[in-house]
């Protein structure tokens, strides 16, 4: 038994908070939050704020917030593996392992996403273009009961290097694993706001999260409700693929491409200068 000011609270703007509403659930004899409209409000107005700074950042300066966070991660490993056990009690060490390897591996994504999958694009004329990477902007991420922690985990690491921000509506078998890992977070230089992370018992916000305006993309895997694909469709929400068989797949659905098109006698040597 966890003592009890290391019982689950949700993470909104890098601080452990409770449910606006008070409500909670147990989850192995622990007392569990769980999110209303009102926190995922709470939750989607800190990512609108940090997507003004975390956005830009510097493909540097993202690798090294994201580097902070791993070796902070790293040297809670004690700890956090304890709170995998309760879930995974036969493998605690490997999904800790499988995480730990998967963050610090993302770490330098930031510094050659945009380099692989831009482009200059040459056209009739007498023009070219630039096609670019841009995040999509706040995010929500929604697993399902059956995904594992570590594909979560994936997920959500996949839109931080792009430059998105995130709210993970994460299920109340892994509150308690999220929390030690977004207390891990508080070392690193990630902007308050940048990840948000609230509990929901099954799709209890997903509908809400597939409503709320300033919520631009939703990422889950497998198929939906009808309801949700309605609600995605009547407030043009972006489907983010759950692309896991490999990286730079996973990378390349986080983001959108923008051209921009240019006269080519824009780039003609303007002087009469001779050498």
């Amino acid at each position: 038994m966890h003592s009890q000011k290391l019982w689950p609270r949700f993470y909104i703007n890098n601080q452990f908070v409770t449910s606006e509403s008070g409500s909670s659930k147990q989850f192995q004899n622990i007392p569990i939050p769980t999110a209303g409209v009102k926190d995922l409000k709470n939750a989607v107005e800190f990512a609108l704020q940090a997507s003004a700074i975390w956005g830009p950042f510097t493909a540097h300066q993202k690798i090294n917030s994201l580097y902070a966070w791993a070796k902070s991660v790293e040297e809670q490993a004690s700890v956090i593996s304890e709170y995998l056990k309760e879930v995974y009690p036969k493998n605690a060490h490997r999904y800790f392992t499988e995480t730990l390897n998967t963050h610090y591996a993302f770490c330098g994504w930031p510094g050659k996403f945009e380099t692989i999958v831009s482009g200059v694009n040459w056209v009739g004329a007498q023009h070219f273009s630039y096609t670019l990477p841009e995040p999509i902007g706040t995010t929500a991420v929604l697993p399902n009961p059956d995904t594992s922690w570590a594909d979560c985990w994936k997920a959500v690491l996949a839109l931080l290097c792009t430059g998105n921000t995130v709210i993970l509506l994460v299920g109340l078998k892994h509150a308690a694993i999220a929390q030690a890992y977004c207390r891990a977070l508080q070392n690193a230089a990630l902007p308050p706001g940048t990840l948000n992370v609230l509990f929901q018992d099954w799709d209890a916000l997903n509908l809400a999260a597939a409503s709320h305006r300033g919520i631009r993309g939703l990422m889950f895997p497998g198929s939906a409700s009808e309801a949700l694909y309605e609600a995605m469709s009547s407030h043009q929400k972006i489907r983010i693929p759950w692309n896991l068989n490999s990286d730079l797949e996973l990378l390349n659905g986080t983001v959108q491409f923008k051209t921009l098109w240019n006269p080519q006698d824009t780039l003609a040597v303007n002087s009469s200068a001779k050498y």
